[in-house]
């Protein structure tokens, strides 16, 4: 019987340690009064009527006052809801998860953490032209599809131009200030 109660208190003093709570949190909510706005991002959503069925439980919600679903800018489906405080995000993932969806955790914080977006990642490169060196000799930016290696390449291919030409890089320097 004693073997049995230690083997008891270690069961449980394991699976208390390695156990862990995740902490759930929307990045973007709006509190006024005793109502707050959320927005959060789903993925697994396969159309409309998949989309139609998720919002139609959150609003057999009592907690859950409207709601509605749309395409985000960013082209991500998108939920919005006005809740009262009692629910919590882990409310909204047990719906999600009963239709077999997720939240895209670049918009709900998951211990605190929010993951990168990869698109987010890159987005300096989606806006960005490069203006191309009408300079003799001067190396020119070669996109393959790897961004990281090209960027590499052409860093390394213009420093090399610039030491073999440092009078010709100082003068486009003086040409660009005036």
């Amino acid at each position: 019987m004693k073997k049995f109660l230690l083997l008891l208190v270690g069961c449980a003093v394991s699976f208390f340690t390695f156990s862990q709570v995740t902490s759930l949190e929307f990045v973007s909510k709006k509190t006024s009064g005793d109502k707050a706005t959320v927005y959060f991002d789903v993925v697994g959503i396969k159309d409309s009527k998949h989309a139609d069925a998720i919002l139609k439980s959150f609003l057999n919600n009592s907690n859950i006052e409207w709601g509605r679903y749309y395409e985000s800018s960013a082209y991500k489906d998108r939920f919005q809801l006005i809740t009262n405080h009692n629910i919590t995000a882990h409310d909204i993932l047990d719906i999600l998860i009963s239709h077999g969806t997720d939240f895209d955790y670049t918009s709900v914080a998951r211990n605190g953490v929010v993951e990168k977006d990869a698109k987010d990642t890159n987005k300096a490169n989606l806006n960005f032209k490069r203006t191309e060196i009408q300079e003799s000799g001067f190396p020119k930016y070669v996109d393959t599809g790897n961004p990281t290696e090209d960027e590499k390449i052409y860093v390394e291919k213009k420093k090399q131009w610039i030491l073999e030409n440092p009078e010709k890089y100082e003068q486009m320097l003086n040409e660009l200030d005036n």
